[in-house]
């Protein structure tokens, strides 16, 4: 729902700082994710715009990098 799609091209800027409800490259005890950033009170999770998905609660990680945020994402035609 996001509108990137598989074998997209996808332009992350790695200079801003992350927001709630940016679409960002976060990494999950090693492990890279694409998914939008939500602040609820105090605590942060990571949502997929696919209702199919579960939100992850970023305080279940040892360690979390937002690696950048999602600027861009080209379709070949």
């Amino acid at each position: 729902n996001t509108g990137i799609y598989n074998n997209d091209l996808l332009i992350v800027d790695r200079s801003i700082n992350a927001k709630s409800g940016d679409v960002v490259v976060a990494i999950l005890d090693g492990e890279f994710t694409l998914k939008r950033l939500i602040k609820d009170n105090k605590n942060y999770y990571l949502k997929a715009d696919k209702e199919d998905y579960p939100i992850i609660d970023l305080c279940e990680y040892n360690e979390v990098i937002i690696w950048g945020v999602a600027i861009y994402s080209i379709h070949k035609l």
